[in-house]
């Protein structure tokens, strides 16, 4: 599990989204993430890479060779 301290608040600023709550609020619902205040809880980090968009797969392939553990392959 990887916790994450921020808030929703700050990640829709760090995505440039106003709705946030929906997508976590949807997330949550599918047993993919757990919030409470000023954290996120990434439960099953295959169902949060299976629910990102394309961008995810492309940004892994290029962080590949620098980043080795960064895990963005899709």
């Amino acid at each position: 599990m990887d916790e994450l301290e921020l808030t929703q608040e700050f990640l829709a600023r760090m995505l440039g989204v106003q709705r946030i709550n929906q997508i976590c609020g949807a997330l949550h619902a599918e047993g993919i993430i757990d919030t409470s205040r000023g954290h996120i809880t990434i439960l099953q980090p295959e169902g949060l890479r299976n629910n990102a968009c394309e961008c995810y797969g492309i940004l892994g392939k290029r962080f590949a060779t620098p980043f080795p553990n960064w895990g963005g392959e899709r």
